[in-house]
């Protein structure tokens, strides 16, 4: 039959369900253009996720202080991808710090323990454990104030005292550095190495839990002498007292060699420096705030 000849009605009719089924295909086609592109603007995603873990520079926290955690994904390529802010982040048993919206852990003061940190991206999830320890509320070093001969070494100390009155070294805990740094360096345990042919004055600076202490050290070519000493000659002096207490008597001549003593007392400075340089060499050692022979 000529398709011309047919009713309107029915050609119209016609014409509508090819247009319906044409617009169907192009929408059909516009969608799987879409997701495509979609997915190759995204090729990070959860999907290609070879590895999801949580980050952090150190698992370990002082009480009252904060860290900062990073969701990472390590993607089937090898490539990764920080999605932190993207993460929905959670802590248990939340009982000695917690966990914002953006990695972000804040360890609640004077309360230590372990709290478990949930993350979650997709279908990803991982946790990992971070513990809380006691806060330092002091902290010194020592020697305080030195003086030492270039190409020369020099030991620091430092100790601290915690929150819960307890005390310790923390020489190798402690985050060392030294300014201007042009007579001297500072290695991770304290120990200052001076450049020889170099002299100056050099700032030494410890920092642990958010607190710093200072010492100044002076590097000079030729170490000055220790002491200004005087000789005291040989001879008798008379001990004890006939008209004095039980153990005074009786007065009697005692002969003493000769001798050698310091002319000045000795200062806090100088006293110091021995300390450091008898710890230097194992004759004495520092425990819980005490020195005793080593």
């Amino acid at each position: 039959m000529d398709p011309a000849k047919l009713p309107g009605g029915c050609m119209e009719f016609e014409l509508r369900t090819k247009f319906s089924m044409i617009l169907s295909l192009l929408l059909l086609f516009l969608l799987i253009f879409s997701f495509r592109c979609s997915d190759n603007d995204n090729p990070t995603g959860p999907m290609d996720a070879a590895k999801f873990e949580i980050r952090a520079d150190d698992l370990s926290i002082y009480s009252g202080g904060r860290m900062q955690l990073n969701a990472i994904l390590t993607n089937s390529d090898g490539s990764t991808t920080d999605v932190t802010p993207q993460t929905l982040w959670s802590n248990s048993p939340a009982l000695v710090g917690t966990i914002d919206g953006n990695g972000l852990f804040t360890a609640i003061n004077n309360v230590i323990g372990i709290e478990t940190i949930r993350a979650e991206y997709g279908s990803e999830v991982t946790t990992v454990d971070v513990e809380v320890t006691r806060r330092a509320g002091f902290l010194g070093v020592s020697p305080v104030l030195a003086s030492v001969q270039s190409g020369d070494d020099l030991q620091f100390m430092a100790a601290v005292t915690f929150q819960d009155g307890s005390e310790g070294l923390a020489t190798d805990k402690v985050a060392w550095s030294v300014s201007p740094g042009v007579a001297a360096s500072i290695e991770g345990n304290g120990l200052l190495k001076t450049i020889p042919g170099m002299t100056g004055i050099e700032t030494v600076q410890a920092s642990y839990h958010g607190l710093i202490a200072n010492s100044e050290v002076e590097i000079q070519l030729q170490h000055p002498s220790r002491f200004d000493m005087v000789e005291i000659p040989a001879g008798v002096f008379e001990m004890g007292d006939d008209n004095g207490l039980d153990d005074e008597k009786p007065a009697h001549e005692v002969f003493v060699s000769a001798f050698e003593i310091g002319r000045y007392e000795v200062t806090n400075a100088e006293y110091a420096r021995y300390l450091t340089e008898a710890f230097a060499r194992g004759e004495i050692r520092h425990e819980h705030g005490f020195i005793s022979k080593g």
